[in-house]
Order: structure tokens, then C-alpha cells, then sequence
């Protein structure tokens, strides 16, 4: 596939703390005082429904600094006994179209899964269209039907500390999104033990690029026998690498003999992944902080 069809960029799509509040107050009185409806877990409500310690999401977090001043918002309404915590985050690698068709950019999408060299889970389904919905993976051109389909492709539990999900992304909120703005996309969330920071002091220190090989490629050998071709054309996934013992030097790990490291695709992740560590550190444009404060600070009545 020609790369250069295609803009990369990776992106922090969220953020998750735990706070704890000084006095006890209902998760509903946060997201609505503060726009974060869906995105306030309370996590020891009592009969009454308050509670202390809440999981509080930030979504599109542009830098550091937003993330830091928003959270300052809410800490100045609902004065903090403790945090607050980083104990989420979701990144994700993208490519938009450059000159690149729908048919390529949903090929792409595909391709991140069937060539990543990084799957963390062997929890792999299709999410369903509606609760208790679920799709087996099967093919490869099974996967492109469903990811033309707008089916999400999950591996791992929300739960988990490690988890992905691939998609074609065409819609954000609910909200059709312009074509300009569909694109192939592989998110990576981290949270509990996978977390590599848990303040915002330390997550000014960290280096996307670390998280450079959970956004690893491989690709098709050329040259590969008329049989290989057909199995590789079918595999659903043949990226990752796998516990097979090769004789010659007693390894353990490989991958597969089909595949090579797809270097181009590699290069362009981590330099995305690089551009990103410095996007975080940024400090935030007086517009910007202007027009966060105005959302955060808006008066009570018009909540």
C-alpha cells in the first residue's frame, strides 16, 4: 500500500482521574455543572446516590496544560481530599485521506489489524450494533466488510490494562463527520498497571514514543509461493509474533515467515507518535484558555 496516500497523526483522545472530593455530591452535579454527561463515574455512591471518589473522563485533550486547567475548574467547585490521579488514556494512530479513496482508507484499517505485530489480547470480536451483539473474526475479508460496515473491532475488555480497538472512524459523537474527516484508526488504551504515569507532573515527562511498539506493522515477502499467497490473503491476522521454535537457532519468538517489518509504515507511526509528545507539552494559545474557561466557569444557571 502507498503511504503516501495517507496523513498521519496520532492523538490523546481521552483522559481519565480519580479524584476524591472533600464533600459528598452526586456524579450528575459534576457532568452537568462541567458538560462531562457519560464521562463521571462514581465509584462509593451511598443510598442517597453521592459519594466522594469519582473516575472524571476529559475527552479531546489537546495538551498537558488543557487537561490541567480543566481539572483545576472542577477542583475550585468541588474542593479535592485527594488527586487528582491519572488512571486513563487513550491514544490512537490515524490516517486520513491525502489522496487516498474510501476503499483505501478502509483497506488501511483492515491492515492495522491483520499486519500488527502488537495484538494485547486474545479477547478479538467485532462490538456489536446493539448489547450482546458480537462477530467472530474469521477472515480477512470478512474484517474489511465489517470495518466498511462501521463495526468496531475490539481486542481485550474495557477493563483491562491493555486494550485496542480498529476501526474506520466516520462519525464522532453521534455526529456525521465530513469525508475530509473519516479516517483508519487504531486506539490503544492503557489503564491500572499499563498506566506509565499517574501525575501530571510525570505525564509532562513522557515520551509517546515509548508506546512505539504497540503501533507496529508488518507486511506481505514478496516472492511468496502461489500457497502462502492464498493462506496470507485469507489470515485475518498474521502480524503478530508467535511461539513457533525454529531449529537453526533454538528461538522461541518469531514471526511469521510471510511477513517482513513494514519499515515505512513503522517510521511513520513513530514520527506521529514523536509530534505528539511535543503537542502535549505545548502551552495552550489565550484563546484557547479563554474559551475553556468560558465552558468551565459558565454561570450555574445555565446549567
Amino acid at each position: 500500500m502507498e503511504h503516501s496516500k495517507f496523513k498521519f497523526r496520532a492523538v490523546v483522545d481521552w483522559v481519565s482521574f480519580l479524584i476524591e472530593t472533600t464533600n459528598p455530591t452526586k456524579g450528575d452535579a459534576i457532568y452537568r455543572r462541567f458538560q462531562l454527561k457519560n464521562y463521571v463515574e462514581p465509584l462509593d455512591r451511598a443510598d442517597g446516590g453521592a459519594a466522594t471518589r469519582f473516575i472524571v473522563t476529559l475527552q479531546d485533550v489537546q495538551s498537558w496544560e488543557d487537561a490541567e486547567v480543566r481539572m483545576a475548574c472542577i477542583e475550585r467547585e468541588f474542593p479535592l481530599a485527594k488527586g487528582p490521579i491519572l488512571v486513563g488514556i487513550e491514544v490512537s494512530f490515524d490516517a486520513r485521506a491525502r489522496t487516498a479513496t474510501r476503499d483505501e482508507l478502509i483497506d488501511l484499517a483492515a491492515n492495522f489489524y491483520k499486519f500488527s505485530a502488537s495484538v494485547v489480547s486474545a479477547n478479538r470480536r467485532f462490538g456489536g450494533r446493539f448489547k450482546g451483539d458480537v462477530t467472530s473474526i474469521t477472515r480477512h475479508r470478512r474484517t474489511r466488510v465489517l470495518i466498511a460496515a462501521d463495526r468496531v473491532l475490539n481486542i481485550g475488555n474495557n477493563t483491562d490494562d491493555l486494550s485496542q480497538r480498529v476501526y474506520f472512524k466516520t462519525v464522532d459523537d453521534k455526529q456525521l463527520l465530513p469525508t475530509t474527516e473519516h479516517r483508519a484508526r487504531m486506539e490503544l488504551t492503557l489503564k491500572g498497571g499499563a498506566m506509565p504515569f499517574a501525575t501530571l507532573q510525570a505525564a509532562r515527562e513522557f515520551d509517546f514514543t515509548a508506546l512505539a511498539s504497540y503501533f507496529k506493522f508488518r507486511t506481505l515477502r514478496g516472492g511468496l509461493h502461489p500457497v502462502q499467497a492464498i493462506v496470507a490473503d485469507a489470515a485475518p491476522q498474521i502480524g503478530e509474533r508467535a511461539s513457533r521454535r525454529r531449529q537453526s537457532d533454538r528461538s522461541t519468538r518469531m514471526y511469521s515467515s510471510m511477513t517482513r517489518a513494514d519499515s515505512a509504515l513503522n517510521s511513520r507511526a513513530w514520527k506521529a507518535l514523536d509530534r505528539l509528545t511535543g503537542q502535549m507539552l505545548a502551552p495552550m494559545s489565550e484563546y484557547e484558555r479563554r474559551r475553556i474557561l468560558r465552558l468551565f466557569n459558565r454561570p450555574k444557571s445555565l446549567n
